[in-house]
């Protein structure tokens, strides 16, 4: 395996941080797999380019771990030392396989009407950078000391000499933190009664933005422009809010299974993310100061 910096490595050679570190604890075994997702990159197959370039990554630097994608119910390319080819894997096994400890009660939790517990485990940089690397929802925290040994194995791992090298930087901690997730049905209660919407609360609609695969640019406007006291802005918010207890595209979940459809529904949620943003900024009240304050809720 090679163990060049990324700064011995063309731009276009280097893997997402993110992808880079799981990578490793795959390697290492910290996590028996770990999984490429296309339409993390607004793509559908890993023949599209990004998710071909990055496979392709894959392979350069750790050239033992098999790539995995020709399985159902398809959610990505599995990145481990098994070969998944050819097998059934139903959504509560992935979860098992790729090593998330609340994989059982995934399917058991009604986010809309529940209140569950996002547990997330985030490497943290010297440099201040952050990246995820699990991210769970439970139905409580009973299995917080199975992510905390997941962290300390993770961190062990990411702190030796030949790892800080590849990655390029070196790792501060591995971080374990849980966030206690309202159902969407409290969160549109609290916004009919006029409730105070507390920064985790604005933490879990930004995750529901994540949810409808808006952008990142998408969550950076709301940030600055989206105004919490504004009608016409809230009244955006609940409109999202019922679409996410209504899912209509919930029947053809995962939408991998469908790579012909899936650079339609990428161009009709741009067209509706710039409606969107279109709307909230011809409806934003103008301040009487001219100072500007932009914050942000959560770290990833």
């Amino acid at each position: 395996m090679s163990s060049a910096s990324p700064s011995s490595r063309s731009k276009k050679d280097q893997l997402p941080i993110d992808v880079l570190i799981n990578c490793i604890l795959v390697k290492e075994r910290v996590r028996p797999a770990m999984l490429v997702q296309p339409q993390d990159y607004r793509e559908a197959t890993s023949a599209d380019p990004k998710t071909k370039r990055i496979l392709r990554n894959i392979r350069k630097l750790f050239p033992d771990l098999e790539h995995s994608e020709s399985y159902e119910v398809y959610q990505g390319i599995i990145i481990s030392y098994e070969d998944f080819n050819d097998r059934e894997i139903s959504l509560s096994e992935m979860g098992k396989l790729l090593g998330y400890p609340c994989y059982s009660e995934f399917n058991t939790i009604n986010r809309r009407e529940q209140v569950s517990y996002g547990i997330h485990v985030t490497v943290n940089f010297e440099d201040g950078e952050t990246a995820n690397l699990l991210a769970n929802v439970c139905k409580n925290t009973s299995k917080l000391p199975e992510f905390q040994a997941f962290a300390e194995a993770a961190e062990e791992v990411l702190k030796r000499e030949e790892y800080v090298e590849m990655i390029g930087k070196s790792v501060e901690n591995v971080e374990v933190t849980t966030e206690k997730d309202l159902p969407t049905k409290a969160i549109i209660n609290m916004i009919i009664n006029k409730e105070l919407i507390t920064n985790s609360v604005k933490s879990q609609i930004y995750n529901i933005y994540y949810n409808f695969s808006f952008s990142e640019e998408f969550e950076g406007f709301c940030e600055e422009h989206f105004q919490y006291n504004n009608p016409v802005h809230m009244g955006i918010l609940l409109s999202l809010l019922c679409n996410q207890r209504n899912d209509t595209l919930s029947p053809f979940y995962p939408l991998q299974e469908y790579p012909e459809e899936h650079a339609r529904v990428n161009e009709t949620i741009e067209s509706w993310e710039k409606d969107l943003m279109d709307i909230i900024l011809r409806t934003k009240i103008k301040s009487k100061s001219n100072s500007k304050t932009r914050r942000r809720y959560h770290s990833i």
